[in-house]
């Protein structure tokens, strides 16, 4: 094979993978199940980023009064909540670990912490405001109650306590992490879902998540960021 044809193959190859990835995804984008916000139906929640990882921070009114974090947590006003591979997210990184997470099945779990003001008042994570509507908060809320696994009798399954003793928990998730659903990944899917307009596939970076965030306006006019203090 010439260098010619052996440039030209390698770069067919390139291209194929490129346009692969890139199909990918677009179809696997998931569809909104709901309305973005408009300036009559708008509420705030905020994403955090801590260099690697993201959460979101949700009011408890979001949840019902009957639901597992209000009922583990009846004085919470606030819940800090991220999703991952277990054994990753529980005990930390390290090279086994992180091959072993990107290859499925692995267990995943939510870690919700639950606080009595807001976020940001305990942590220094770099924040975003997201503009959702109503009905975009109660399908977020649905979409993080639907990653639970719950036993036969309903109930969520509580595997350790969190990193934050006393206001924190890991609980079992019924999903599994891999290299092509990743913990920014499945905050990027659950936002999409919610009437989020972003790309979730490429979230495979906090980075990448943030990037497509910043570059939109999807935060609520100014007259109904108060919605979020006040609830």
């Amino acid at each position: 094979m010439t260098v010619f044809r052996r440039r030209r193959a390698i770069f067919l190859s390139l291209a194929l993978i490129s346009a692969g990835i890139v199909a990918i995804c677009i179809l696997a984008n998931p569809a909104p199940l709901v309305d973005g916000p408009t300036r009559d139906d708008c509420v705030t929640i905020q994403v955090s980023d801590n260099g690697w990882h993201t959460n979101l921070y949700l009011p408890a009114s979001a949840f019902s009064p009957d639901h597992t974090f209000r009922q583990d947590y009846p004085w919470a006003n606030w819940f800090v909540i991220g999703w991952g591979d277990e054994t990753f997210y529980r005990f930390g990184p390290t090279v086994g670990g992180g091959i072993d997470a990107i290859i499925p099945p692995s267990p995943t779990v939510l870690h919700v912490i639950a606080l009595d003001k807001t976020p940001d008042t305990y942590f220094a994570d770099r924040t975003i405001d997201v503009g959702l509507s109503l009905a975009g908060l109660n399908e977020l809320a649905r979409q993080v109650d639907q990653s639970l696994e719950r036993t036969a009798d309903g109930e969520a399954i509580t595997v350790a306590e969190g990193h934050y003793p006393d206001v924190s928990r890991f609980y079992r998730s019924g999903l599994s992490y891999h290299a092509f659903h990743t913990c920014n990944q499945w905050t990027a899917g659950a936002l999409r879902k919610s009437g989020v307009s972003l790309n979730a596939p490429v979230s495979f970076l906090s980075a990448t998540l943030f990037w497509q965030l910043e570059s939109k306006d999807k935060v609520c006019p100014a007259d109904q960021k108060a919605v979020r203090l006040m609830q």
